[in-house]
């Protein structure tokens, strides 16, 4: 059946159904942007994400760290007690630390078993024997710090346990994957200016491995005690059974071993490559007027294809010399006397 309208109901009925679609549209609109719900689409590949969406995007999770360097402390100060090491950017106002005691008891380089860890010359006045800390002669493992062009390191008594009141201070520059041996000797009695005034020096390390050779080098700390003198230069050779092997030609006082050519080939940091020695004893020859040598008792040196080691020579007041030598590769240090 057809139903004619009239033309008035057609208009009626044309209102009717716009008016409906009005309506319908106006309203699916209404719904504000930030409440509205609806499948989240994953973005295009480059297309960025807006982080408001996601509320862990304030956490850098992915980020890489901060890139690092490492230093070490070589406590080689003869009269000077058990210390601990600050340091800081030239970024940053106050010093971390102290580095040692907070790592403990593992925070010093492994001394193999026999080898005096308090150290300390019997004539010393030491009223921090037996704090926490790193006492003579010895050497720290080394502490990753951020890449710095200034890095101020701090020297601090181990009985403060902060870093209020340096002892020494030295400054070096920390470069990625650099490391460093911030050396503390001299004598707290000495003048300023004296060759074993108490201070820091800075040896830059290189503990690149030779597969076929060995690899090492001396620093001569021997800057005296109470009642032994400073040390003049230094040749060291090792006593084996087959004869003395040169491994330091020759080793002034606060420095590492002297740069040379063949048959003892030395680079710039003091590096010798040197032959393959198992076991011996350290002789130290003066080179200055005095003359004389002193001669470490037998020890396993562990001179192996691609083994690095650094020998810091000392004063000792019962036999005039100690060597503190260091793997530097797996950071175990033992005395020689």
């Amino acid at each position: 059946m057809v139903v004619w309208l009239s033309s008035y109901a057609r208009r009626a009925l044309a209102a009717l159904v716009l008016g409906w679609v009005a309506v319908t549209v106006a309203c699916s609109s209404s719904t504000s942007g930030a409440d509205a719900v609806g499948p989240q689409l994953d973005p295009a590949p480059g297309e960025d994400v807006d982080a408001s969406y996601d509320d862990a995007s304030n956490v850098d999770a992915g980020s890489a760290p901060p890139p690092t360097g490492s230093f070490r402390i070589a406590h080689l100060a003869a009269d000077v007690g058990a210390v601990d090491v600050c340091y800081r950017t030239s970024s940053t106002a106050a010093f971390i630390g102290p580095l040692v005691t907070r790592q403990e008891p593992d925070a010093g380089a492994k001394l193999d078993a026999g080898a005096k860890k308090d150290g300390g010359d019997a004539d010393a006045s030491d009223p921090d024997a037996g704090a926490a800390g790193l006492s003579f002669p010895s050497v720290s493992a080394y502490f990753a710090v951020p890449v710095a062009d200034d890095v101020e390191v701090a020297i601090v008594s181990a009985t403060d346990r902060s870093c209020a009141a340096p002892r020494a201070r030295g400054h070096v520059a920390i470069g990625l994957g650099s490391h460093v041996t911030m050396a503390y000797l001299g004598l707290s009695s000495a003048d300023a200016g004296a060759i074993n005034e108490l201070g820091i020096t800075a040896f830059e390390d290189d503990p690149r491995v030779d597969a076929d050779n060995a690899r090492a080098r001396f620093v001569n700390a021997a800057l005296g005690t109470l009642k032994v003198p400073p040390s003049d230069a230094l040749a060291i050779t090792v006593s084996t059974s087959k004869g003395e092997v040169t491994v330091a030609p020759r080793v002034d006082p606060r420095h590492a071993t002297t740069p040379s050519s063949p048959p003892n080939p030395v680079d710039a940091l003091g590096y010798g490559t040197l032959p393959l020695i198992t076991y011996g004893s350290f002789i130290c020859r003066h080179l200055g007027d005095a003359g004389g040598s002193w001669a470490s008792v037998a020890l396993p040196v562990a001179m192996a294809g691609g083994s690095v080691h650094t020998g810091f020579v000392v004063s000792d007041t019962k036999s005039g010399f100690a060597i503190v030598w260091c793997d530097d590769i797996a950071s175990s240090c033992t005395v020689a006397r």
